[in-house]
């Protein structure tokens, strides 16, 4: 049995310490991994990163955490580990070495794709720090892969790696509630249901709700309360900045878009959402010679094999996604506005129980007109309803 080394019990320590301070119920890789870049242990990393990179990577992790991990219903509870680092430190243990650390333990991370951390380092390049076979055959490691010999290894499929599955957040009730925009979503689904220019384009201002239209769209579709032709689809949301990351050569980038819309295609039932979507027209192209993510995509989108639904503002349409036609063509637009002060006042009194929950405070009802009156009069370059949301927030910490 191999005792852990004491850096390795200090990043424990500190992610279980982060997860307290974030109020989450799970210590998660993810956790760890935030932990280890800002640890000593981690200057292997670091040292092999970009300074822009490693900031990128940490504010890609910071993110992830606020978003993703489920809160705890008792501030005062410790979190408990996630299975899957607990499974990870059972074969650490279990090893044959005297003692065992950081290094060990990011080994596991790139031998166990489906958490989310282990994506984030091999899009990185990270996983070149450890390529040394002798390290990466975890038996010879000294560390058995066999703890559970029925549990098939989860494939680390490119759709996997550089997309979201709504769908799995919503059958995980992870997903926030999404108030109103009936209207968007029945539009989004019947747009869905067509032969042919059958990808929606939500166009509205930062902040009105467009990437919660999708949610709802995952919500709905786990639900069942979408007309029978879309309940077997799932919802994915492209993360186009964690799929450029660490995309150093040329065609490294086109040869991760493509491998991701092959998948799709081949799978037949996914509905891909691509935030910020006219950041699609260029990225990638480094030079002259190198195809931009639109082109890659234009004839996948003629020939339907793929279901899309992009997002965006009025001001980026205008400027850069109606000047490629070719491109705009492809897609139905559907005006998102700000919604009225009495629908934001109903949103906010339906999720406010959500941050009543994790700030351990009530909300007086005059709290809710208060925060839409206020950031309306005062917050002008923002917009309801995420401004009055983020007031609420702030109010409750």
């Amino acid at each position: 049995m191999a005792k852990f080394n004491q850096d390795l019990n200090e990043v424990l320590n500190q992610a279980l310490n982060l997860a307290l301070d974030l109020n989450h119920a799970l210590c998660t890789t993810e956790h760890v991994l935030l932990v280890i870049l800002e640890h000593e242990s981690g200057e292997k990393i670091i040292g092999a990163l970009e300074r822009d990179d490693y900031d990128k990577l940490k504010q890609i992790l910071k993110d992830y955490l606020l978003q993703y991990v489920p809160l705890k219903s008792d501030p005062a509870k410790m979190p408990a580990r996630s299975f899957v680092l607990l499974r990870m430190l059972k074969r650490m243990y279990a090893s044959c070495f005297e003692s065992v650390g950081v290094e060990e333990l990011l080994i596991l991370m790139l031998d166990h794709p489906d958490c989310y951390a282990s994506k984030l380092m091999d899009s990185f390049g990270i996983a070149r720090l450890y390529s040394n076979p002798a390290l990466l055959d975890l038996d010879n490691h000294g560390i058995p892969n066999d703890i559970n010999d029925n549990e098939e290894a989860p494939k680390n499929t490119p759709l996997k790696k550089y997309a979201k599955n709504l769908s799995a957040l919503a059958q995980d009730n992870a997903l926030d509630p999404v108030i109103g925009r009936e209207e968007e979503i029945l539009r989004v689904i019947e747009i869905l249901g067509r032969r042919k220019k059958n990808n929606p384009l939500l166009i509205g201002e930062a902040g009105v709700g467009k990437t919660s239209i999708a949610e709802a769209l995952a919500l709905k579709i786990a639900q069942k309360e979408v007309p029978e032709f879309l309940q077997e689809y799932e919802v994915y949301s492209l993360d186009l900045a964690l799929m450029v990351a660490g995309a150093k050569y040329r065609g490294d980038f086109e040869k991760r878009l493509k491998k991701t819309l092959k998948e799709i295609q081949q799978n037949g039932r996914i509905i891909l959402f691509i935030d910020e979507i006219h950041t699609l027209l260029g990225a990638g192209s480094s030079n002259a010679g190198s195809l931009d993510a639109a082109n890659i995509l234009k004839p996948v989108l003629t020939d339907g094999g793929l279901k899309c639904l992009g997002a965006t503002t009025f001001e980026e349409y205008r400027s850069v996604f109606e000047k490629d036609k070719a491109f705009n063509r492809r897609f139905s637009v559907i005006k998102v506005e700000e919604p009225s002060k009495e629908a934001c006042y109903l949103i906010l009194k339906k999720i406010a129980p959500l941050y009543e929950e994790h700030h351990q405070v009530r909300y007086d009802e005059s709290v809710f007109k208060a925060c839409v009156d206020l950031t309306s009069d005062y917050m002008h370059d923002k917009f309801l309803p995420d401004k009055a949301i983020e007031l609420l927030d702030e109010v409750g910490s």
